[in-house]
């Protein structure tokens, strides 16, 4: 499996795309947040919705439950 380099970590590539991915995520869900004037108990709605944003963006749409 290749992997990423890094000087304390090896990350495999689909894990580091991965991880990217959940970086946006969680940056775009906290946009979300802020611009709903920061309430709190709404994290799971902020996260689908950037969620489903960042898939759909990315060319990956969400898995359907």
């Amino acid at each position: 499996m290749k992997t990423k380099n890094s000087k304390s970590l090896q990350v495999p590539v689909d894990k580091a795309s991965d991880w990217n991915h959940q970086d946006r995520i969680r940056q775009r869900a906290y946009e979300l947040w802020e611009a709903c004037g920061c309430p709190q108990g709404c994290e799971k709605e902020h996260w689908l919705q950037a969620e489903r944003e960042i898939l759909a963006l990315i060319g990956n749409p969400p898995a359907k439950y």
